[in-house]
């Protein structure tokens, strides 16, 4: 049962190994992202996360912008929703102009070329405030976590099979030739392949 477990797990971890490889190429060419928000009328406040794949790695954004009263939040959002209709593109011109490379803002690097990054921020003012937490991922440490269980079971069946032929115990290494049927080390039956 224990073997039927770890072989489906380490079937499963490489099948998400090899969706993140698609992952993240494809994130070099299209940007996608999921966006949840929820508005509070009482306090007023807007809360939304964003998730976002660009440039090889996950943009994870957690935002609330809190308003003095509901009538700014409101023709805040009405301004920059017309803004967005009446200006197609205007974004990504912008971006281009400043030389940025993808969608998400580039929040302050933590561990330099390895590609994590992570930035909180929090401005308040007379008509409210916005807290803003941000986290990029890099995709190749979300496939390297999930290649590490299939690396491990792979590891130790060449052990394994390399000790079974040099008639050596596949538990212990042990030297088996003088003692075939059993381990005296660890007390494995020892079935010894010719070499």
């Amino acid at each position: 049962m224990r073997r039927r477990l770890l072989n489906f797990l380490t079937a499963l971890s490489l099948l998400v190994c090899v969706a993140v490889a698609a992952l993240w190429v494809r994130s070099y060419f299209v940007a996608d992202w999921v966006r949840w928000s929820a508005v509070d009328y009482a306090a007023p406040e807007v809360h939304y996360r964003t998730v976002q794949s660009d440039s090889g790695g996950i943009f994870v954004l957690d935002r609330r912008d809190r308003w003095a009263n509901f009538a700014q939040c409101v023709e805040y959002y009405r301004c920059l929703e017309r803004y967005l209709r009446e200006q197609p593109g205007r974004m990504r011109r912008e971006m281009a102009e400043r030389g940025a490379t993808s969608a998400y803002p580039r929040p302050v690097r933590m561990l330099g070329w390895t590609g994590f990054r992570h930035d909180h921020s929090a401005r308040f003012d007379r008509f409210g405030g916005l807290t803003e937490w941000s986290a990029v991922v890099p995709y190749w440490s979300v496939g390297l976590a999930f290649l590490l269980l299939p690396a491990a079971r792979l590891t130790f069946a060449l052990r394994r099979r390399r000790r079974r032929v040099l008639g050596l115990c596949p538990r212990c290494g042990y030297d088996l030739r003088g003692t075939p049927e059993l381990c005296p080390e660890c007390g494995t039956s020892g079935r010894i392949t010719p070499a």
